[in-house]
């Protein structure tokens, strides 16, 4: 997704805000063609795409880009709709297409995409007594082959570190990232602050909104006084299940689920849960918001006003810095020969692990392998080099360009040598 702008560009802020804005542009587009699909309504689409676009959840995780791709989401039950109401090779294989594409964007959004087609496989099934239709299973088997084909050369590292490495996160981790009641009530929107003196400390920030609650509701309201069983089914049972899982191994489903899918020892944040419950409640708000525009005489001017409402609502404040000048060393390593880079002080876990996240940006500026940078995993051996640098460096303030041929720290009066050149920064 960044590609394009960093190829244009060579600015890494600007690769990785237009990354950010496409994310909120594409799952945006997909609720909206979502619940255009299943209601007919173009306007009430439009809300349910705002609610769930720019829903608290997300802008909350602004840090973690991985957490904004939540287009796949809408795009991937737009797929297995189209899919089920007209059975066929071509559209099996676009709903594989889009859960792997949401899959490769985040993990946890994978696992949650295949637990929600998964369940909606079953419903419509039930609902529509397709269980011996040869065609709707066929259609499944495709979506399911496409999405492991695409899938698999991103997941066999990972598979590959759980069976080496012994990587495995235990029930118990999951614990102290589960969400609480607070959660479903806390937002960092302007419209929504006020609450949060009020509430005991809460996991996540997953309240949708109060336009998107209020309709939501309705919605499910509706659905079942209508007779859509199947819409309320699908969409009513997402939310009600991903609340009762957010809710950790307390809750019982979320253990369930570790002990039967095996990608949840990967993960350990059930508070995520959260942003699909705000995912079905947006969908079935445009429910409601389209039985409501039948009835009232001027619907351009209520859809107006809830466009106002809803988009003012869910309006946040954002803290954008100035992008700060690219330290002289880094442009200096830049005109040097290749090789592996260690800067220090080399942080470890008790004096500040995040602190290797500055050191990976400044590598956008001269692209020299970076031996030591931050994830979530750590391997062992890294930890145990991290404590030993640590011991030695933390007095320190300079960085080292290390190879067989080269040499520079990051004091801005230091010196970079290679074979043919000296060099003073």
């Amino acid at each position: 997704m960044a590609v394009p702008v960093y190829w244009a560009t060579h600015n890494p802020y600007a690769a990785h805000n237009f990354s950010m804005l496409l994310a909120f542009i594409l799952t945006a587009t997909g609720t909206y063609y979502l619940v255009r699909y299943l209601t007919g309504d173009r306007r009430a689409a439009a809300i349910s795409a705002i609610g769930f676009a720019f829903c608290p959840f997300v802008f909350a995780h602004t840090a973690h880009i991985q957490l904004l791709m939540t287009a796949g989401l809408p795009f991937s039950l737009l797929a297995f709709h189209r899919m089920a109401d007209r059975p066929s090779v071509g559209r099996g294989a676009a709903l594989g297409g889009a859960m792997a594409a949401q899959a490769i964007c985040c993990g946890y959004y994978g696992v949650f995409v295949c637990l929600m087609v998964g369940f909606a496989i079953l419903v419509v099934a039930a609902t529509r007594r397709l269980w011996t239709d040869r065609g709707y299973w066929i259609a499944i088997a495709v979506a399911a082959v496409v999405a492991i084909l695409l899938v698999t050369p991103a997941f066999l590292p990972y598979a590959a570190l759980q069976r080496e490495g012994g990587f495995r996160r235990e029930l118990k981790d999951a614990v102290q990232y589960s969400a609480s009641w607070s959660d479903y009530l806390a937002s960092s929107s302007y419209a929504h602050a006020w609450m949060l003196r009020h509430l005991p400390a809460w996991t996540d920030v997953s309240f949708p909104g109060f336009v998107i609650t209020l309709f939501g509701v309705v919605g499910a309201w509706i659905a079942a006084r209508d007779r859509r069983r199947e819409l309320l089914l699908i969409y009513g049972g997402l939310a009600l299940l991903a609340f009762w899982a957010s809710f950790g191994p307390a809750g019982v489903l979320y253990s369930a689920l570790y002990d039967v899918v095996p990608m949840f020892t990967w993960m350990r944040a059930p508070a995520r849960f959260g942003l699909i419950v705000g995912f079905g409640l947006s969908v079935l708000a445009g429910v409601a918001i389209a039985a409501w525009l039948r009835q009232v005489r001027r619907p351009g001017v209520v859809i107006g006003v809830l466009v106002a409402v809803t988009a003012g609502e869910l309006a946040v404040p954002l803290y954008l810095p100035e992008v700060p000048p690219v330290a002289p060393v880094y442009l200096t390593l830049a005109t040097l020969p290749r090789g592996p880079l260690i800067e220090t002080p080399f942080f470890y876990p008790q004096v500040g692990l995040f602190q290797h996240t500055k050191y990976m940006l400044a590598s956008t500026a001269h692209w020299m392998p970076l031996v030591n940078g931050y994830k979530r995993l750590h391997p062992a051996g890294l930890l145990r080099a991290r404590a030993a640098a640590g011991a030695v460096s933390q007095p320190a303030t300079r960085s080292r360009f290390s190879s067989r041929t080269t040499s520079a720290t990051r004091s801005f009066t230091c010196t970079a040598t290679t074979p043919r050149t000296a060099t003073t920064c």
